[in-house]
């Protein structure tokens, strides 16, 4: 593997970067990373590659924390199709964590793209934000929930705190939004069942359950 990689080839390169990335050898991680970014790799996997690099530099509690090295990467693998870097930027965007910007419109194209590429926790931060906006939560604890699920994209246990009953509706016009994001922001081969029905996959049933608990 290590032979192949050192030739050049490139999944021999990602899976070399993704064993030292695994044991916590990140300069060489990043040396193959860079490599095989510049490779004839699809889009996807440039993606995976870059959403690695930006969790480095955007986690607050790793060593190599830079916010302004994490936001340029962060944008671009979420561009790429990368779950968590949609759910991060969501996730800052919503709460203003980081000096980012508060943009809600921005934070809920990024949080649905996260959605569509199944990330629980980006459903949950989903749901908080429209209970907020509903004001059935504060604001203060919209921040605290969002930002507990900002870098990773597990669900987080519900189990000691009960939160209002909520009643997840969308008109024809959020679902011809949610169908745009689909479409055009995460795959365009995607299936759709028409422009006055929202496109969910069967994961969708997550965010439902996880606001009506």
């Amino acid at each position: 593997l290590h032979k192949s990689a050192q030739l050049g080839y490139a999944p021999a390169v990602i899976l070399v970067g993704d064993e030292f990335f695994d044991q916590g050898k990140i300069p060489e991680a990043m040396k193959y990373y860079n490599v095989a970014a510049r490779g004839d790799i699809d889009e996807t996997t440039k993606g995976k590659i870059t959403g690695r690099l930006a969790f480095l530099y955007a986690n607050p509690n790793g060593s190599y924390h830079d916010i302004k090295k994490a936001l340029p990467l962060l944008q671009k693998a979420a561009l790429q199709r990368d779950a968590l870097s949609n759910n991060i930027m969501g996730a800052l965007s919503l709460t203003g964590a980081e000096n980012v910007p508060y943009n809600a419109q921005e934070a809920f194209k990024y949080l649905w793209r996260a959605i569509l590429l199944g990330c629980t926790a980006a459903q949950e931060n989903l749901g908080f934000f429209l209970l907020a906006k509903d004001h059935k939560i504060d604001n203060e604890t919209m921040k605290k929930e969002i930002l507990a699920r900002a870098y990773s994209c597990d669900s987080v246990s519900q189990t000691a705190v009960n939160y209002p009953l909520y009643h997840l509706t969308f008109t024809q016009q959020q679902c011809a939004d949610i169908n745009y994001y689909a479409e055009r922001l995460v795959d365009v081969t995607l299936p759709f069942t028409g422009k006055n029905e929202c496109a969910f996959s069967s994961d969708m049933g997550d965010l439902t359950n996880f606001l009506s608990q």
